[in-house]
């Protein structure tokens, strides 16, 4: 099987959290890339889970936001289960250490862009922080697989197919992309499908909801608040997890708080030049 790129979004928008950094107009999206010579063995694993899943609690498909809130098929399922179909998912991410890239966006980033404006014609509006943040993860996409390209030609032979959750668009349309990525995206484009037909959108929704899910968690803690333990799960899985633009640091459970949260972007920020407090 060939492999593939998976895009899913992420993120609470209309909630406000406690940090500036992580505002109520934004939008994250997560991009799981599926190496060639790994696919059959992935989508073989992922099968079984979905079949343990469709067999034991009726459900069609792997939808993180539900089996955490106990919502449809999970509404009578225990918290032990769903914890428990949390770390199968993660096992095969760490089983095949599945590269994942992660984005957020929101009003800020594009006044930090230089307020771009759109081009008529072009389905991409570049004052719409959802394109915009789709956009930007296609960009670091391709950064990513142009390098896995040079040292590795066996798992990434040619430019992948890119599938997108249905939301922006119906299923089955695709987008131009609006530079030259021919390289990394199959003929330079993206395809929206349904996340039930697609299981490696399906991927991208868990790494999506376990990514966004410590941020939030992280972004609202109050200094020596005691964690709750649904939140420290989430923030082990993450440790699990293959996210190629994100930097990994041990932190002790004492310290986990907003003041941290916003300490860390403050400190990126400054690294990459940007002001290390966020402009309104």
């Amino acid at each position: 099987m060939r492999g593939s790129i998976n895009i899913d979004d992420a993120g609470t928008p209309g909630i406000q959290s406690k940090s500036q950094f992580l505002d109520e107009s934004r939008k994250s999206w997560a991009a799981v890339i599926i190496p060639e010579t790994i696919s059959d063995q992935v989508f073989y694993a992922f099968n079984i889970l979905q079949e343990g899943i469709k067999l034991d609690f009726g459900a069609d498909e792997f939808h993180a936001t539900d089996i955490y809130g106990g919502r449809g098929k999970w509404k009578n399922v225990s918290v032990a289960k769903r914890i428990e179909i949390f770390e199968l998912m993660a096992m095969i991410f760490e089983k095949f250490s599945l590269p994942i890239i992660y984005v957020t966006t929101q009003k800020s980033t594009l006044k930090e862009l230089g307020n771009p404006k759109s081009k008529k014609g072009v389905w991409w509006d570049l004052e719409n922080i959802e394109h915009v943040g789709l956009l930007r993860i296609c960009i670091k996409v391709h950064e990513y697989f142009l390098k896995f390209k040079k040292d590795d030609k066996d798992s990434f032979p040619s430019a992948f197919n890119a599938y997108v959750d249905e939301g922006l668009k119906k299923a089955n349309t695709k987008i131009i992309l609006p530079m030259n990525y021919q390289d990394s995206f199959y003929k330079n484009a993206i395809t929206f499908d349904k996340s039930s037909n697609n299981h490696g959108i399906q991927l991208a929704d868990f790494a999506a909801f376990v990514i966004s899910r410590t941020q939030w968690i992280f972004s609202n803690q109050e200094p020596y608040e005691s964690l709750k333990e649904g939140d420290l799960l989430f923030l082990k899985l993450i440790g699990r997890l293959n996210i190629l633009n994100m930097r990994f640091i041990e932190v002790k459970e004492d310290n986990i708080s907003r003041e941290f949260y916003d300490f860390l972007q403050k400190k990126h920020r400054k690294e990459i030049g940007l002001p290390t407090n966020i402009e309104n």
